[in-house]
């Protein structure tokens, strides 16, 4: 059989065998959080892999796998469920990724033919075996060292932790901090299952929550129990009033600013309150300007400029969020969006296409039912 050089060959061939090297590696690590998630009795929403426009979403009950057109990141939505053992749990979740990759590494090395053959390159389904297998193990490598170093990084759009930095706040987070932890997650947990349209059960994640605080105040947990209990009781003076105290009280930490002022906002959207629309624009511009970096904050933005019929200044702030919005109640809030500037831009084919994707992604959100009727 003629053989020649592997470094003779084409760039196409080598491009090819490193994006699929690369889906596979990705793959294999997020796998390995989602089975470490599911082992430790957390609740997994989505496992989310590549970047860009998104291919192709598949629904499995509660789960949903979105595959995106580039492996370069990927993530997977867990909340926890119980506080008991809450940083063991959550340090096997932050290890189980770059577990899997060096278990994918190790196994290959062992199985991998001799280096030699990878050299040599031919037509032969050997060879294409042996330089894949070359080619996951080394991309395998990378994604070890990459995910543990600790570092904060861009994912998706909002700012999160590397797992080798969650592993370390995991082995020295103290107590109280882990239960603040818990009770965020359980609050987010409970406003996912709110937008689902499950009242009963995100009130009582809440009081969960709130009883695992108990006198420990997270100005964070009173955003979020705020955006809910401005629904479910109807007070959403007392909601408004309680989240302008809390961005008085975040004005020295402005990416918690940030996050209350979106609860302000999505409030106000929700809730249709015109005559709150300056005012809630005015915050939501503030937080933009000292943390561009949150973009659920342009999103929000994006709403209000809709629901006051600036849709031309809406229209590039939301297409830039829709294949990025980290949370499955967002995505469908911006598709929403999306389907009415596309109607008032004169596509109505794409407006079908974004009330379609909407729906599919949280049909029981009020808002979300709410824009696509009025259609």
């Amino acid at each position: 059989m003629t053989t020649i050089p592997i470094f003779l060959l084409g760039t196409a061939e080598v491009l090819i065998a490193l994006y699929v090297a690369l889906w596979l590696s990705l793959a294999i690590h997020e796998l390995g959080h989602a089975v470490a998630g599911w082992f430790t009795g957390m609740e997994i929403i989505e496992i989310r892999l590549g970047s860009g426009t998104e291919i192709i979403a598949l629904p499995f009950g509660r789960l949903t796998v979105r595959i995106a057109t580039y492996p370069s990141q990927g993530w997977v939505l867990a909340f926890p469920t119980r506080a008991k053992f809450y940083r063991a749990r959550w340090f096997l979740f932050a290890l189980s990724g770059p577990l899997a990759s060096a278990l994918t590494f190790g196994f290959l090395d062992v199985i991998s033919p001799v280096e030699a053959r990878f050299l040599e390159w031919s037509w032969s389904w050997s060879w294409v075996s042996c330089a894949l297998q070359h080619t996951v193990r080394f991309v395998s490598l990378g994604v070890i060292f990459l995910t543990l170093w600790p570092r904060r990084c861009r994912l998706y759009g909002q700012e999160v932790l590397s797992d080798g930095f969650q592993l370390l706040q995991a082995c020295f987070l103290g107590r109280a901090d882990g239960v603040r932890l818990f009770a965020y997650g359980q609050a987010n947990r409970a406003r996912l299952v709110w937008a689902e349209g499950r009242r009963n059960k995100a009130v009582a994640l809440l009081r969960e929550a709130e009883a695992a605080l108990g006198e420990e105040p997270d100005l964070r947990f009173c955003a979020i129990k705020a955006s809910i209990i401005a629904e479910h009781g109807g007070q959403v003076d007392e909601a408004l009033m309680m989240l302008r105290e809390l961005l008085a009280k975040a004005e020295s930490d402005w990416n918690l600013y940030g996050e209350i002022a979106n609860v302000f906002g999505l409030i106000v959207i929700c809730e249709n309150l015109a005559a709150e629309f300056p005012e809630a624009e005015q915050i939501i511009r503030k937080a933009i300007a000292a943390c561009p970096d949150q973009i659920t904050l342009s999103g929000t933005l994006g709403g209000i400029l809709v629901e006051q019929g600036r849709h031309e200044e809406a229209a590039p702030l939301l297409k830039a969020l829709n294949y990025v919005s980290p949370e499955p109640h967002e995505q469908a809030i911006t598709a929403a969006y999306l389907a009415h500037t596309s109607l008032r831009s004169g596509d109505p084919e794409a407006a079908r296409s974004y009330a379609d994707k909407a729906m599919s992604v949280c049909p029981g959100h009020r808002l979300v039912k709410r824009l696509v009727r009025s259609l």
